[in-house]
């Protein structure tokens, strides 16, 4: 991704270090990862990753996830099939605006949280720096975690905290706001990559398709709506869609997800109108084909 511009604010510019500058050109001249790359080295973590809840600008659009990082890919790959989001604690920790610290001790006594623990070191992930950068106004999501391989943090002082995390603040806050800026002017802004959906992502695909809302899928699988809301974007960047209706329509044309067989009235509708539209999907899909024979 390559950013046309920066949006600071003018106390950010002005109490940014030279690192913070010098990362935010490279973002400019060259492209976003290769910038958090370089600057995740100085700031003396070993990998990142950056993820943003962003919607363009047609009007029926809804926030989709976009995920930078440097990790690997079979660790991205494994992350995504668990579920992970779910049960990641820097997720929980970016849920509020500002910064924490965290190492695995102080979450493996949490049964929710074990098994990724123990596959997050496997990829070298065992503690770092979490920037929460969500906005109320408008309401967004945005994280960015600085991940280290080593259990603990302790080769830091207090004061070298408190100065690594200002940098990272500063950093973390242009950069999203200039990518959500800058996916907002754009239309499907990344390749969207093969139709794959993991188990959870089908599970709430196939009950927002059967009525439910994010939040009466939050209270009935017990995570929390921002987690549900996450998913969901997820999904709509997976299957290139615009909305969960479009997302919906995608899925069952493409036999991702089957409707459950229900007879309140409200399902019966909402299942009639997800049918039409996957009806319509594959049509289009026909005409599509036909038009380039």
């Amino acid at each position: 991704m390559h950013l046309p511009k920066l949006i600071w604010l003018p106390q950010e510019e002005a109490c940014a270090t030279e690192l913070v500058t010098e990362t935010l050109h490279r973002a400019l001249v060259g492209t976003v990862q290769e910038a958090l790359e370089w600057g995740t080295t100085r700031l003396g973590f070993d990998s990142f990753v950056f993820g943003i809840a962003a919607n363009d600008r047609r009007p029926d659009a809804e926030s989709r996830a976009y995920i930078l990082t440097n990790q690997a890919d079979e660790w991205v790959r494994s992350y995504d099939e668990h579920a992970y989001v779910e049960v990641d604690p820097r997720v929980d920790l970016a849920g509020e605006p500002g910064y924490a610290f965290w190492e695995a001790r102080h979450f493996d006594m949490n049964p929710r949280h074990k098994l990724f623990l123990i596959e997050a070191a496997s990829h070298g992930i065992q503690s770092g720096l979490v920037l929460g950068l969500c906005t109320r106004d408008p309401p967004s999501y945005a994280m960015m975690a600085l991940n280290c391989a080593a259990p603990t943090l302790d080769q830091w002082r207090a004061e070298q905290r408190l100065l690594i995390a200002g940098q990272a603040l500063v950093l973390g806050k242009v950069l999203s706001r200039s990518v959500r800026k800058f996916l907002y002017e754009e239309e499907l802004l990344f390749p969207r990559p093969p139709m794959k959906l993991n188990l959870r992502e089908r599970e709430i695909l196939t009950r927002a398709a059967a009525g439910q809302t994010s939040k009466q899928i939050a209270a009935e699988l017990g995570i929390a709506k921002i987690t549900v809301d996450i998913h969901v974007g997820t999904i709509l960047t997976k299957l290139g869609a615009l909305n969960r209706n479009q997302a919906i329509a995608k899925a069952i044309a493409h036999n991702l997800i089957q409707l459950p067989d229900d007879d309140s009235t409200e399902h019966k509708s909402a299942k009639i109108q997800a049918t039409r539209r996957a009806q319509q999907t594959r049509s289009a899909d026909r005409l599509g084909r036909d038009g380039r024979h």
